[in-house]
This record gives C-alpha cells, structure tokens and sequence, in this order.
C-alpha cells in the first residue's frame, strides 16, 4: 500500500472540520492520524474521524478560504505502520507453510515438519517456518509494538536536529525530561513531519495530548510516558516539544528503536452559563451625597470605601426591566441583633473588587432606601458605572435575655433563684503554695489540707470565696496581699473573700474567722516593730572573727593594716592549692521557715599580677536536742567572684538554695562550713584569699519567736 491516497476530490468551508470527497473511498483508505493538505502540502491537517467513503472530519477547523478541489491524504498513522509489517510477514508465512500449528508457549523441536509455522497464543509470537528440524531463530513478536512510527534514540542530551530517523531527550534521566527532539523522518524513511505538527492543535492548551515511546522488542518494558504541554517548535528537518513526565521504565540506549505513539486531548469545552447574581445589582453613582441616586443606581456616602457609614439604594435594580427590590432591602432590619446581618458589595464581573459591611439599620424613603453600614474591610476600588451586586446575609435574632435554669442560671425575672444558681459552692481545692482559685467550679470552695499557702491565682476581677478546713499558714507579699499587709494563721472553719486585680495580684477583701470574732487591726506600734521582721528574707552577717578554723585543713586566721588610713581587716586566709575549711554556728529563730539558705562571700586578695578567680562554697546541718555532733554536711552551692586590685573589697554573687542536712526543726542549732574550691577550674587566684564573712540569707514567716 502506498503512503498517499489522492483519488476524487475535497470540498471544505473555512471555520468547518467536516469534508465531504466525490468519487473517493476514505472509509478503507484513510484512518484516524493521517494528514490531509488541500494546497500541495502547504499546510496539513490531521485526520480526526472518518465516517464514510466521502465523509471526514478534520482534528481542528479549517483555518483558509472555501475550499474544493483536488488534495492529498498522507499515511502518518501509527495504525499503518503496524497493519503493513503484519500483512507482509504473514503472507510471506504462509506462502512457505505446509501446516500452521498452535498452542500456549514456545513450540518443542519435536512439533511440526520442516516448513510448518506455529503461533504461541498467550505471547503472540510467530514461529516459522521450521527448517532443518528446528524452530531456533524463527520467533517473530505479533504483539502490536510497532504501531506508531519508529525513531532511534539518540543519547545526546543537546536540543538540536537529531539526525534522520531519531530522536533525543533533554536529560538522561527519564523523569526529568522536559523537551524532546524529533526527526521529520522515521527511522523508515517515511516522512512524519505533517503528523507531529498536529501535536499542538488541541485547544486545550495545559495539555495537548500524551506522547508514548516504547522500545521495539522490549515486550512493554521500557518505556516513557510525557505531556506535550506547549506548542510545537518547528525546526522545519526536525521538531521540538516541550513536555511534563507522566511515567517511565527501563532505561533508554542508544541506537535503540522506539515506537512513537500520540494520543491527542480533546478541545477544551465552551464555556458555560454564568451563574445568577447572589442579591439584586446596580449601577454605582460616585455622587456621595445620600439621596434618590436614579434608577437601579447605588450610592456611598464617602468616595474611600474603609469611610463609607452610609449607603443609597434604588428600589429598583439594574437588571432587565428594573424589578422592584423595595421589599427585599426593608428585611435588611429585621433582625433583633445590634448588627443587623453582613454586606457584600463587589463588581460583577471583577469580584476582586468588594468592600463588605455591617448593616445597622435601613431607612425607608419610598423610593429609595438608605442602609446605615459599618465598615469591615475591602479590596479594590469601584469607578462610576460599575455593575455591582448587594449580597446580604442576614444575623440571627439577639437571645431573650433571661438565663434559663437548664443551664444552672435561672430566669432574671427570679432574683433570688439568679442568685442562688450563681453561688455555687464548687469542689474542694487542695492547700498548695499557690492554688488556683480561677479553676474553681463554685463560688464558695473548701481549702483543704495545712500546707502554706504563699500565692493564689484569680482573674483581675474575678472573686472567689474560700472556707478553710484545717489550720495553715497564708504569708502576705506583693502578689498576695492579707489584711494588715502581715502573715496570717488560718484556723479550720475561718472564711477568707479573694478579688483578682491586674498583674497578677490578689487581695484579701474580707477575712471571717471562724470564732466569729473581728480581726483586730494591728496598732501603729505593732506596725512600725514588726514591718522589718515580717518581709520574709532577712540577712545575718557572720564576720570571719565569729568562724573557727577547722583542726584539719583549717584556714589561716589573718590581719592586715591598710597603707594609708591604717584601717584593720581580721579574715580567714584559704590558701591557693590546699583547700581549707571554716565553721561557724546559729541557733536558728523560730521564726525561720526550715527552708533553704543562700550567702555571699565578702573577701579581698594581697597583691598578685594575673588570674583573680575565687570560689566559695557553703554547706550546712542542723541538729536538734540530744542529737550526736558528728554529723554530715548537706550539699555545698558555690559562688565564684573574681578580684583585681589590692586590698580591695569584693562582695560576690548570691549562691543557689542550700538545702540544710539533718531535716531542719524549730529551734534547731544549724553548723555552717565555709571553704574555698581551688581545684575548681574557675578559682585561678595564685595567692591566698582573704574571707572578711560572709551574708547569709534566710527566710522567716513568723513575726516573733514566740
């Protein structure tokens, strides 16, 4: 079969894909794929559908003049390709062929006679014919691989003319191709330009089609899938497409010969029916002035749309035969919320342009409405004659106002049951150093438990009342502030009212002891003794003259004179490689927590040129009456300082908590052990340190001893 059809002629009209022949047998001759030119091969297009012998549609509409005459119909077809090479090799089988055989897989040397050919039906392959006893090297695929047309792969990544008969890809790997090369010959010399140019003709721009290359022999092994994504560019010996990967397998070779198969994508759709206008539409007047704004016309009372309060409706709209509107903007009230319901004016047609609102209230002046609006936000701007259209959703009526009793808060006409619901008493709150009266589930909580209570969370206007079940200490501070700004005993059954103010502070607004006595208010003098005992941290200076050098390892007792004004110093000297100890003694008040305890080294240094590091440590245990002497120290907290100058003093920084060993008690004797860490890797100070004493901070919560 030839690769033109030119018999009868073509008649076409511009703007139409249907051609009708005369004296023409397309139904047999012509298939989906072929190319059809109407002026010498000028300009082709692709065959789409063939319907009879003289009736054709073309992929595209015809783009020239009314046309009729003669023309010529080229073969491009993947379809014949693969028709030619099967009519061919199976003639020429049979033609040979004394028998034909069949079965499921490779025949056996033993079947068939010598010019006998068998067909393998699960594989579709063609054996034969047999010669000298044998099917060796006979096997031919059947499979349909080579429909399309065939191109060898060149592996030069280079978009340029791949040479007759081949193709090239991009990039090696497979999927990150994006651009293909090819020929406008097949690797069968037919020429495949007139096919590839309708590659692009789809309407639907995003994606023209599919494009299939497949390895001849490879069984559907290897392959590649692309979209062809763009128009073609054609380089009149050799075309270029760009194209997105779908999917691929296998590896492509070079000089290996691939089958190129296109799918094309239909034309993309009209485009439907726009869809109705959510709310009534009018023509947008930039007269800002609130009146009649003329029929189906909109005004707004300010030209910046984030200003407009006000806005002057037609009661007619816009559309054809400007219906009446009236009716549905005077709902636009209804509503028993303060913000009668939300907005949205925007441009038909540009719907990015909008500016929406809160309807507050609507003026009926007959003829026109005036909305009282709320600015939101908006985008865009609108110009005089805009179409715009008015969506309007409305709020949900405001709530009755009475609480009902479902929800625990009965109806406000009833006082006392309002007030009955709303006092509550809630769950138990365990004592705590802080609780958190905000998560009460009543307004009256049982305190439970005797543990010190030193801060209370409660929400600036927020008030909560608690009632103590056993006795326990409350300590005044400036987060939480008793009566008489002092500590304050709580006995089981006493009644404390808490208010919740800004920054986090809470007071005690009203404290009823379970006695049903009043709370004596402490006198001037009761004030001015106790302030300075009732502040929590207190500091004790213990000088280095009140500190015994221990037997072993002790330090130096020292004393220097100064220079120039002869001032005496007494200190402790810790030598700089030998560390060395000091101990001191307090009978701890009363008034003491039992917690921990924090210091502060004061110390100089005699002359030395470099490295001024020191660091102390403290530690500590108490023992109470009849307990034995010999005891162990708790863990040491430290505090590094560093000197410089010469009989200077240096006071260094607070150490951590030190926690006292011996489980501290009232009345305890606590032993303090001071000494300096030169094997710590901060204490650089090559001479001795001189320890002038030391601040030890502790915490009281008791006024008085007593």
């Amino acid at each position: 079969m030839t690769a033109w059809y030119r018999a009868g002629t073509a008649a076409v009209n511009n703007g139409s894909p249907n051609v009708v022949g005369t004296l023409t047998t397309w139904l047999n001759q012509v298939v989906a794929g072929d190319s059809i030119s109407f002026d010498a091969g000028a300009k082709w297009y692709e065959v789409l559908s063939v319907t009879d012998n003289t009736h054709l549609t073309l992929a595209s509409n015809f783009g020239e003049s009314n046309y009729s005459g003669s023309y010529a119909i080229q073969r491009t077809s993947p379809l014949w390709s693969l028709a030619s090479e099967l009519a061919t090799k199976i003639g020429a089988l049979l033609a040979a062929t004394t028998d034909v055989l069949s079965g499921s897989g490779a025949p056996s040397d033993s079947l068939g006679s010598d010019g006998s050919i068998y067909i393998d039906t699960t594989n579709l392959v063609f054996y034969g014919p047999k010669a000298a006893g044998t099917w060796a090297g006979t096997a031919t695929p059947i499979a349909g691989v080579n429909a399309g047309f065939k191109l060898v792969f060149d592996s030069s990544t280079s978009m340029a003319d791949p040479g007759t008969g081949e193709f090239r890809l991009n990039n090696a790997t497979l999927a990150s191709v994006t651009a293909i090369a090819i020929s406008d010959t097949s690797a069968e010399a037919g020429t495949v330009r007139p096919s590839w140019l309708t590659w692009d003709d789809s309407t639907t721009t995003a994606t023209r089609g599919v494009l299939r290359l497949e390895k001849v022999g490879s069984g559907g092994s290897v392959w590649a899938e692309y979209q062809i994504t763009a128009a073609v560019t054609d380089n009149t010996t050799w075309g270029q497409f760009t194209v997105s990967h779908i999917a691929s397998a296998g590896t492509f070779t070079a000089a290996d010969e691939f089958v190129v198969l296109f799918s094309r994508t239909g034309n993309t759709g009209a485009t439907g029916a726009a869809g109705a206008s959510p709310g009534p539409t009018f023509t947008y007047s930039t007269t800002t002035t609130m009146a009649d704004p003329g029929a189906g016309a909109i005004r707004l009372n300010n030209a910046t749309l984030s200003s407009v309060t006000a806005a002057a409706v037609d009661a007619s709209s816009n559309a054809s035969g400007n219906p009446a509107v009236r009716p549905d903007l005077l709902t636009w009230d209804d509503s028993t919320s303060t913000h009668k319901g939300v907005l949205r004016v925007y441009e038909v047609g540009s719907p990015q342009n909008f500016a929406i609102y809160s309807v507050t209230g609507v003026t009926d002046n007959t003829g026109w409405v005036q909305l009282a609006l709320t600015y939101v936000t908006h985008a865009g701007s609108f110009a005089a004659s805009d179409n715009l259209c008015l969506a309007f959703s409305r709020t949900g009526d405001a709530g009755a106002g009475d609480m009902t009793s479902t929800n625990n808060l009965s109806e406000l006409a009833n006082k006392k049951t309002a007030l009955d619901n709303l006092t509550l008493k809630g769950a138990d709150i365990a004592s705590a150093s802080t609780i958190d009266l905000d998560a009460a589930t009543g307004n009256l909580v049982d305190v439970t438990g005797t543990t010190t209570i030193n801060a209370i969370t409660l929400a600036e206007g927020r008030e909560r009342t608690t009632r103590f079940t056993g006795a326990l200490q409350l300590t005044n501070g400036a987060s939480l502030i008793l009566p008489g700004a002092i500590n304050r005993t709580a006995a089981a059954g006493d009644i404390a009212r808490w208010r919740g103010y800004s920054g986090g502070v809470v007071r005690c607004v009203a404290f009823l002891p379970a006695t049903g006595k009043a709370i004596t208010p402490p006198s001037w003098s009761d004030i001015t003794s106790k302030v300075a005992h009732e502040q929590g941290k207190h500091t004790v200076w213990i000088p280095a003259a009140a500190m015994v050098p221990r037997t072993t390892t002790g330090a130096a007792p020292g004393t220097a004179e100064m220079a120039t004004n002869k001032n005496m110093v007494r200190s402790l000297d810790f030598d700089a490689t030998t560390q060395e100890f000091a101990q001191f003694e307090i009978a701890m008040p009363k008034s003491w927590n039992l917690g921990t305890v924090t210091f502060q080294p004061v110390w100089s240094h005699p002359s030395t040129a470099t490295n001024f590091g020191v660091v102390w440590a403290l530690q500590a245990v108490a023992t109470s009456d009849d307990d034995a002497l010999d005891v162990a120290f708790g863990t040491e907290q430290t505090s590094t300082d560093t000197g410089g100058t010469t009989n200077d003093r240096y006071i260094g920084p607070e150490s951590s908590a030190i926690t006292i060993a011996g489980t501290p008690a009232a009345g305890d004797v606590v032993q303090f052990q001071i000494k300096r860490n030169p094997s710590d890797g901060s204490d650089t100070l090559a001479v001795d340190a001189r320890l002038h004493g030391i601040k030890l901070y502790i915490t009281t919560n008791a006024a008085t001893d007593a």
